[in-house]
């Protein structure tokens, strides 16, 4: 099977399941809760500012406690509703549920009295009596009042409802909220009022409200929302008009779209888009009512807690239904009605089933380029959705797409990983018998890296050594030879790999690494000093536990140097080995045995010195067998001189390499003032004899051509 077609299984597979995933998961009830999140979030960003045309008056807790508590008599609702009702306001609605007769008034108590003793004289006495049902029908007479009424589980009442709504075509109700009968008003205040709406409010499966209905279903019976029965009162017409075909509503000069439940989607409610006013402040002439309530549309109701009229709103605080109702009002008195048509719900259900198989063909590119492509897809649907409740105020879901491409994206990633890592195992078994460890790495790490041919680049070589390793091995146990052993070599590989080298080879008690191959590594001479000063760190800790200790571990020798070498594999078909060979190579060998002549631990090259600019301590030239000029050789400084004499030391170094005799001498009083510095005191020594050898030469020189200038002489010092 080739790669593309691998490639197109794998989207395929994942488009699938991950389809019928978000399928299902859009599908169950535990998704609506985030999906309605969102939709608040997106609905959040164009409430309307400002303060709309609905005054809400409020029958508070400081109104109940003033007035006696709660309920209210009908007498009291009547008196404020002949305060409101003299300012002309244009509809009056009523969030208070007067079911059946009323029971607290002065008539209804002596008549049950009267019928409870069977005396007759208290039924003519409460004959006499106010009757506040009476009182309350005269109140609302002539008034835009639309009264409140509860859908009920039990069939009672409806049959009683005045027509308010006509009908055009067939409307179907099946999603509508539908019980058997209403919680009435009793018919002598029905008959008076300009409207009834329904009060009752729905709560979706998290406990929060966000919907009103707009139409219910009891019996054979349309019943109109309190919010939509308010707009046509407000608007002085007698009917609604239910176009099933359109399925809108006609309010007088608006048109409404209907969803197919009958509700209204709410908005979140700004805290400065109604005023309320308390009741109490209308009925004790504390605020004027024609100048608050004039041309305005009113609802009417009860924030205080034992009304029982407190829902949990969209910003999760408690709010009472009045307000639920005055938002509902103010937004459909602005045409704002959310919806989702068929044709919205199908375009969705095409995107996830994209989204599903885009996902999985992102995860075929690199994990940054398909993350910002994913991350830029899952950004531009979000948008979309803005946009689309922005110009037309339809509710397109924000996340089910997302999630299909961030779902699809991932699987496809996972099992991108799996392919790959099946890969890395074969390449693994495949070369690991013919490669060094460090290689097989790299090469699956970066395969498009690496370069395995052989070729010429400059690199940084390290060679590291123990001294008195074979005094150590004859007196060693074998097991406790090849334990210590293996302790070090894996502190040592640590530190190499560490500081970006690769252990080339282990041969004895030799380490070889190689630094800036095969992969390319620009600051490598850097990271080789480094590197040295870890291992030298190390080596010395390591002597001294108890086990090195035993077997008097030596010191671990180093030499490194920088310069241009051939690498590549080499060997057999049956035995391949990556490494490198050249002057660099042979120069860090070299180096590594120069330390026990200079009384180092750690001998650098000129080479590493000038490709990595570290301040080092010059030791002169030495020539090294196999190279064919003598080579400047450095070493790290002690940590126990200062900056002084490190200046000094560095000055006359370069003084005596320029063939400055007096230097010689100061080198020495340098070594003199230092006796326990062995590597200054050999270089002091080294220094003399090269200025004894330099005499001797020119005294030569002087005896065979006599009159001819003296000629500088090449350094002799041999290791």
């Amino acid at each position: 099977m080739t790669v593309l077609n691998v490639a197109s299984a794998r989207v395929l597979i994942c488009g699938f399941l991950v389809a019928i995933f978000v399928g299902l998961i859009t599908a169950s009830s535990a998704y609506l809760g985030p999906r309605e999140r969102a939709y608040d979030m997106i609905m959040a960003e164009t409430v309307a500012s400002g303060q709309a045309r609905v005054v809400i008056v409020d029958i508070d807790r400081i109104t109940l406690e003033q007035s006696g508590g709660w309920p209210w008599s009908r007498k009291r609702i009547a008196d404020l509703l002949t305060v409101i009702a003299s300012a002309n306001p244009l509809a009056i609605g009523v969030d208070i549920l007067l079911e059946g007769d009323d029971r607290a008034g002065p008539r209804q108590l002596v008549r049950r009295l009267a019928q409870e003793t069977g005396r007759a004289d208290l039924a003519a006495v409460a004959n006499t009596l106010p009757d506040y049902d009476a009182a309350l029908s005269a109140a609302i007479a002539d008034r835009p009042v639309v009264l409140g009424v509860g859908l009920d589980p039990v069939s009672r009442g409806s049959e009683t409802l005045p027509r308010s709504m006509a009908m055009r075509g067939r409307f179907d109700a099946r999603d509508l909220w539908t019980e058997p009968g209403l919680v009435m008003v009793p018919k002598i205040i029905t008959d008076r009022a300009a409207g009834l709406g329904l009060i009752s409010i729905p709560g979706d499966p998290d406990g929060v409200t966000r919907r009103v209905p707009m139409l219910a279903l009891t019996g054979d019976r349309l019943v109109p929302g309190l919010a939509v029965d308010v707009l046509r009162t407000s608007k002085g017409v007698s009917l609604l008009l239910l176009d099933g075909g359109e399925e809108t509503v006609q309010i007088g000069d608006r048109t409404l779209p209907l969803t197919a439940d009958g509700t209204l989607r709410l908005q979140p409610i700004s805290g400065q888009q109604f005023a309320v006013i308390p009741a109490h402040d209308l009925l004790s002439g504390r605020v004027e009512p024609r100048a608050a309530l004039a041309g305005r549309i009113v609802i009417i109701g009860s924030s205080a807690p034992e009304a029982g009229g407190i829902r949990t709103g969209i910003d999760g605080n408690p709010t009472p239904t009045l307000h639920l109702h005055a938002a509902a009002t103010a937004q459909l008195e602005r045409g704002t009605v959310p919806r989702r048509p068929q044709a919205l719900r199908r375009l969705e259900t095409t995107a996830i089933v994209a989204a599903a198989f885009g996902g999985g063909a992102l995860g075929l590119l690199t994990a940054a380029v398909g993350s910002i492509a994913a991350v830029t897809v899952c950004v531009a649907w979000i948008g979309a959705a803005f946009l689309a409740w922005k110009s037309s105020n339809f509710l397109l879901d924000p996340l089910a797409v997302p999630m299909a491409l961030m779902i699809g994206f991932a699987l496809s990633a996972i099992l991108s990983g799996a392919i790959t890592r099946v890969r890395e195992g074969r390449l693994r078994r495949r070369f690991e018998q013919h490669l060094a460890p460090a290689v097989v790495a790299a090469l699956v790490d970066k395969p498009d890296a690496l370069k395995l041919d052989g070729q010429l680049r400059t690199i940084t070589a390290l060679f590291t050594d123990i001294q008195g390793f074979t005094a150590m091995t004859a007196r060693a146990a074998p097991h406790d030879l090849i334990s210590v052993l293996d302790r070090y070599f894996d502190g040592i590989a640590d530190i190499v790999i560490a500081h970006g080298g690769m252990v080339d080879k282990i041969v004895g008690d030799a380490v070889h690494a190689i630094f800036n191959a095969p992969l390319d590594t620009p600051d490598h001479a850097a990271r080789a000093i480094a590197c040295a000063r870890a291992i030298d760190t190390f080596s010395e800790a390591f002597r001294q536990e108890p086990l090195a200790r035993a077997l008097q571990f030596g010191q671990t020798r180093i030499g490194l140097d920088t310069g241009p070498a051939i690498v590549g594999d080499v060997g057999g078909h049956r035995k391949l080995d990556y490494t490198a060979h050249g002057e660099a190579v042979n120069a860090a060998a070299r180096l590594e045995v120069a330390n026990k002549q200079l009384g180092t631990r750690i001998a650098i090259g000129a080479g590493a010195k000038e490709a990595s600019g570290a301040d080092l301590r010059a030791l002169g030239p030495l020539e090294l067998r196999g190279l064919t000029r003598p080579a400047l050789v450095f070493t790290v400084w002690p940590a126990d001189i200062d900056a002084m004499d490190r200046s000094r030391e560095a000055a006359a170094i370069r003084r005596w390499l320029d063939g400055d005799a007096i230097a010689i001498e100061e080198i020495g009083t340098l070594a003199a003032r230092r006796p326990q510095d062995d590597t200054l005191n050999r270089l002091a020594v080294r220094a003399k004899l090269s200025g004894q050898t330099r005499q001797i030469d020119a005294e030569q020189d002087a005896e065979t051509a006599p009159g001819l200038p003296e000629a500088p002489s090449r350094e002799k010092v041999k290791l």
